[in-house]
């Protein structure tokens, strides 16, 4: 009987092995006809030693000056989901075409997924190195080291002496996503460089990795202009556009950020802008320029659809706000919606892009808004909006002067454009009330006071050129409305020039 009993619990193993043994078959059957080890595409074709991906999902979405089609793919490392890859193609008005890629890889799974960029057919390839100075990462007293590295730099394309095809070729960036509350940024861990035209995505598990790449048929026609452009990019390393995705381009923090890290990356507002392409554009007509300013352009788009809001938020906490008035992440920095807004107005006319005009009414709306609600402080009986919300129970924001200047720069700038009352009301009540100050804006030593607090003291160093510029800029708006220029604005226009000339 004992024997019996061994023999049958022999049998029921077996049975149950070869059941299990068929379901695994079956599975792995399934796994490998629903995944694939290459996924090609018009644009791109996905690989990696290891990996298998499995599309999940693919959508199209138009913006003012570009269209993005974007599609998602689930990644496998041997048979064990890795995270999601997200492969956006954005094709901008001029025809020219971005690829972002990121792979957000929760697991503790360590792989390099491979983006082969589809290219024309050519005989050889020339590539224009944007590392050519010798460039010291210095420490700055606000933003620490920043020791990411400007883009490889122009990859061209020959079909025997013809050139077929330009592209502009990001570094392969590797980071920590972090968050506090509403606050979030990321923890740079490592840059890459690329392997020609392939897009490297290296992951060592709990990551999100990250690159991108520009083409069109030519990119920059004049030789001095490119290597001009490439030795602004790396002097100018610090707030330059390099690690770019859909919505902004992340740049480094400072560190008084919360969470902390002396590695913080965020998507800097004030930054998805591009002006010196801008500008650059306007002089030369170099199409690298202008595909540099439509992705500025449909990055800031792009962002205040991820938002959800008219307006751009900053997504990151500053403890430098957060102790003194506890303004927390998501907040608006009236200085950086200002200069994004006037981008986006310079950029639309340069471009005939009406539809963008658009974007920023809802920041002036938001001033208006905001001086209805008391977000303010009292300069006898005018107001001055402070720099950024109040929240209840704390101490009110200052307002700085440039602040108050750009504000009402940009109400009249979109008076001008829409011919709404509001915004030149607003910003005649601003102008009311720095001139409320009058003189004891002026320092002891000529120089201007940084900013004013609710008690209407006085504290902080003044920019050594930023605020002489928005008083003249402020000169010259006011000129053209019935309010002309202010006699206050002047003395403290000669102030501050008496100031920087010595």
């Amino acid at each position: 009987m004992k024997q019996r009993l061994i023999a049958l619990g022999i049998v029921i193993t077996i049975i149950g092995i070869g059941v299990f043994s068929f379901w695994s078959f079956l599975d792995a059957q399934q796994f490998e006809e629903n995944t694939e080890r290459t996924i090609e595409s018009e644009a791109y074709t996905l690989s990696g030693d290891g990996l298998r991906f499995a599309k999940i999902d693919e959508k199209e979405k138009g913006w003012t000056a570009a269209t993005d089609i974007v599609r998602s793919y689930d990644v496998y490392i041997t048979n064990d989901k890795a995270g999601v890859l997200t492969v956006t193609e954005r094709t901008l008005a001029n025809e020219a075409e971005l690829i972002f890629a990121e792979w957000n890889n929760p697991t503790q799974g360590a792989a390099k997924v491979q983006i082969e960029l589809a290219t024309r057919p050519h005989s050889r390839t020339s590539v224009q190195s944007f590392d050519t100075l010798d460039i010291e990462r210095e420490h700055d007293g606000t933003y620490g080291v920043d020791p990411t590295t400007q883009p490889e730099g122009i990859v061209r394309l020959f079909q025997e002496k013809e050139l077929v095809q330009s592209y502009y070729v990001g570094k392969s960036y590797r980071s920590e996503v972090l968050t506090s509350g509403d606050s979030v940024l990321r923890r740079f861990l490592d840059e890459y460089e690329q392997a020609g035209l392939t897009l490297g995505l290296v992951s060592r598990g709990e990551d999100v990795a990250e690159s991108w790449a520009l083409t069109d048929d030519v990119l920059m026609r004049n030789p001095a202009e490119l290597e001009s452009w490439s030795e602004y990019v790396q002097q100018n390393y610090l707030m330059s556009q390099k690690w770019l995705t859909p919505a902004g381009a992340y740049v480094k923090l400072p560190w008084s950020i919360e969470p902390g890290t002396k590695m913080g990356y965020g998507r800097n507002v004030g930054l998805i802008r591009n002006e010196e392409a801008l500008e650059r554009y306007r002089r030369t007509e170099e199409p690298l320029f202008e595909a540099l300013v439509l992705n500025s352009v449909t990055m800031a788009e792009a962002y205040q659809d991820e938002k959800g809001t008219e307006l751009w938020p900053t997504e990151y906490t500053s403890t430098w706000l957060k102790k003194p008035y506890g303004v927390t992440a998501p907040y608006v920095d009236t200085r950086h919606n200002e200069k994004l807004g006037l981008f986006l107005r310079e950029a639309a006319e340069v471009f005939d892009l009406p539809e963008v005009k658009e974007l920023n009414v809802g920041y002036a709306e938001y001033l208006v808004k905001q001086m209805a609600e008391g977000n303010t402080i009292e300069v006898g009986e005018h107001q001055l909006i402070s720099d950024y919300p109040g929240i209840e129970g704390k101490k009110k924001p200052h307002t700085s002067l440039n602040h108050a200047l750009g504000e009402a720069y940009y109400l009249l700038s979109v008076y001008e454009q829409t011919g709404r009352e509001e915004f030149l009301e607003t910003a005649y009540e601003i102008r009311q009330a720095i001139e409320a100050i009058g003189t004891d804006w002026i320092r002891d030593n000529g120089d201007l006071w940084y900013q004013v607090n609710e008690d209407l003291t006085f504290s902080g160093n003044d920019y050594p050129r930023l605020t002489y510029v928005d008083l003249v800029m402020n000169q010259n708006a006011w000129s053209r409305t019935e309010y002309g220029r202010s006699d206050v604005f002047a003395e403290l226009l000669d102030s501050k020039k008496e100031y920087m000339e010595r």
